[in-house]
């Protein structure tokens, strides 16, 4: 009696891509969760903002002047 389980080759490849995109997602949420806001937004400036994407400075419409936004805590 042959007890060995035989399993088509994409499936086994396709188990693979989605372990490894599963660890890398698990590894950035936990990275997420133990950053602080500041470094957060600090994250957030360096991919958004400083890459050009983003063409006018934000203008603080209320006080008239322009600059980043910064968050004050309450």
């Amino acid at each position: 009696m042959d007890r060995t389980i035989q399993i088509p080759r994409p499936m086994i490849e396709a188990w693979g891509l989605w372990y490894t995109q599963w660890q890398k997602d698990t590894k950035e949420r936990l990275r997420r969760q133990v950053m602080s806001p500041q470094m957060r937004l600090n994250r957030f400036n360096e991919l958004h903002l400083s890459s050009g994407r983003v063409t006018k400075p934000f203008r603080d419409t209320t006080t008239g002047s322009a600059g980043p936004l910064v968050l004050t805590p309450h």
